[in-house]
C-alpha cells in the first residue's frame, strides 16, 4: 500500500511526463487573424459658397419645399431642373458660377481609403427643412502631406489628412431671394465602406453683383 507521499510523487511524475510529450505531428496549428478596426474617416468644414445663376443661360437647381416647388412648376414654363454648366457655357458672365465647398478629410482608421465618392449634397434651411439636392460635378483632393491636387481615386493612407474640393451645380438664385443663410448636408463614402456626414455652419446666399 502506497503512502500519501508516494501517491503525490507518482501523480507529479505522470503530469510531468504528459507535459513533456511532443505535440502530435498531424495536428494543425491555426493562426488567429488580427482584429482590424473598420475603416473610418471624419469630415470638418473649411469654407463654402452656393454659387450664382443670375446670368446663366440655364436655370439652376430649383429650390424649395415640395409645396413650393409644385407652385413654381405651375407658375413658370417647363424647364429642366439642372443648372447649365456655368463654367463651360457662361464663363464670361459675372453672375454665373457653380457652388463649391472645401472640407478637411482625415483617415482615422487603420487602413488606407480609396475611391472617395460624395453621394449627397443637400440644401437646408437653418431649421433643417430640406430644399434641394445639388448634383456633384467634381471632387478633387489635396493631400496635406504631399501638397498635390488629384482626383478622388487617390489613396488616403491611415492617419493622413486631405482637403476635399467639391464643385456642385448651383441652386437657382431667383428661388433664394427670401433666404439669407442656409446650410449644406454632405455625405461621403469610400470604396472600403468608410462613411462620414457633415452639416456645414451657416452659408450666406450670394447677392446679385451689379456690373
Amino acid at each position: 500500500m502506497k503512502t500519501p507521499i508516494q501517491c503525490i510523487l507518482v501523480t507529479s511524475l505522470v503530469c510531468l511526463c504528459i507535459a513533456c510529450e511532443p505535440p502530435n505531428e498531424g495536428a494543425v496549428l491555426l493562426d488567429t487573424p488580427p482584429i482590424t478596426a473598420p475603416p473610418t474617416m471624419t469630415l470638418s468644414y473649411v469654407s463654402a459658397h452656393l454659387g450664382n445663376t443670375w446670368d446663366c443661360s440655364q436655370p439652376g437647381i430649383r429650390v424649395g419645399t415640395q409645396d413650393e416647388r409644385t407652385r413654381q412648376a405651375s407658375a413658370a414654363p417647363s424647364e429642366e431642373g439642372f443648372a447649365g454648366d456655368c463654367m463651360e457655357n457662361d464663363c464670361g458672365a459675372m453672375n454665373c458660377e457653380d457652388g463649391v465647398v472645401l472640407l478637411h478629410l482625415q483617415n482615422v482608421g487603420e487602413t488606407s481609403l480609396s475611391g472617395l465618392t460624395v453621394t449627397d449634397i443637400q440644401l437646408l434651411r437653418l431649421d433643417g427643412t430640406e430644399l434641394a439636392f445639388l448634383p456633384v460635378k467634381t471632387v478633387t483632393l489635396l493631400s496635406v502631406e504631399r501638397l498635390s491636387w488629384t482626383d478622388s481615386s487617390e489613396t488616403i493612407a491611415a492617419g493622413e489628412t486631405a482637403n476635399i474640393r467639391i464643385e456642385f451645380k448651383a441652386p437657382h438664385s431667383a428661388d433664394l431671394m427670401d433666404e439669407q443663410l442656409l446650410q449644406l448636408r454632405i455625405i461621403a463614402v469610400s470604396e472600403e465602406g468608410a462613411d462620414a456626414e457633415l452639416i456645414t455652419p451657416e452659408v450666406q446666399v450670394l447677392p446679385v453683383i451689379v456690373t
